[in-house]
C-alpha cells in the first residue's frame, strides 16, 4: 500500500492539478490512523460500531427534509477520528459514512428501504 504511495505520489501531484497536496497526503495518513485503529479494536468496523453498541440507529423521519447532514454523534466520532490522525473527517462526511456501512437507518419511515419496512417486507 505505501509502496503505491511513495511511487506515484509526486507523480499524482503533477498530474492531478485540481487535487492538492494536502489530499493527497491524506490517503498516507488515513492509512496509517486505519492500522493503528484496527490493532487497537481489531478493525475499523469494530471502533465505529462501538458507538452505537453494535445496533444500527433507525430513525422514523417523516420526510427528507429531516434527515440531519450531521449528528452530536457524528461531531463525537469526526472529532475521536481526528485524535486519532485522520484527515479530512468532518461530522458531515462522518455522518454520511455511518448511513453507508449502517450504523444509521435515514430512510424515511415509509421507504420500502427503511428497516421497519424490510423487516415487514421479508415476512
Amino acid at each position: 500500500m505505501f509502496a503505491f504511495y511513495k511511487r506515484r505520489a509526486s507523480l499524482l501531484m503533477t498530474e492531478v492539478t485540481s487535487v492538492r497536496t494536502q489530499e493527497i497526503n491524506s490517503v498516507r495518513s488515513n492509512a496509517l490512523a486505519a492500522i493503528a485503529v484496527q490493532r487497537e479494536f481489531g478493525s475499523l468496523s469494530n471502533y465505529l460500531w462501538t458507538y452505537v453498541d453494535h445496533q444500527p440507529i433507525i430513525s422514523n423521519w417523516r420526510n427528507e427534509g429531516q434527515i440531519p447532514s450531521q449528528t452530536n454523534l457524528s461531531k463525537k466520532i469526526s472529532k475521536d477520528l481526528k485524535k486519532k490522525g485522520f484527515k479530512f473527517v468532518g461530522p458531515v462526511t462522518i455522518y454520511s459514512f455511518m448511513q453507508a456501512i449502517g450504523l444509521v437507518d435515514d430512510h424515511v419511515a415509509n421507504c420500502s428501504c427503511h428497516t421497519k419496512n424490510r423487516l415487514c417486507n421479508s415476512e
